[in-house]
């Protein structure tokens, strides 16, 4: 395969998008409209209002990794955590993805 053949292999159809990760949930109403947040459900999951942004392109990490390390096991069952990702896409908006709860 030649380096020309490579290359025209290497997101030459796609977007690439990149999401910046924060633990700030007021930056998604602040933060410019064309920056991609991606943001924890730990950080979400407190927050009794949700921001609700006009438009918003954002994605959410389950924090697995976090809850692992932290207390040796999930805290938040699978349930739980579609649960939230449902409230998150219906109180925020059009969530564009969410993270597996994976292991370390």
């Amino acid at each position: 395969m030649t380096a020309a053949e490579v290359r025209s292999l290497i997101c030459d159809d796609q977007d690439l998008n990149f999401y910046l990760g924060t633990h700030r949930p007021r930056w998604l109403v602040t933060a410019p409209r064309d920056v991609s947040l991606f943001i924890s459900h730990r950080v979400l999951a407190g927050i009794k209002k949700l921001p609700r942004p006009e438009y918003r392109h954002y994605a959410v990490d389950s924090g697995a990794f976090t809850e692992l390390s932290m207390f040796g096991e999930f805290r938040t069952s699978p349930e739980e955590y579609v649960e939230a990702l449902v409230r998150y896409d219906t109180e925020i908006g059009d969530m564009a993805w969410a993270a597996p709860q994976d292991w370390m």
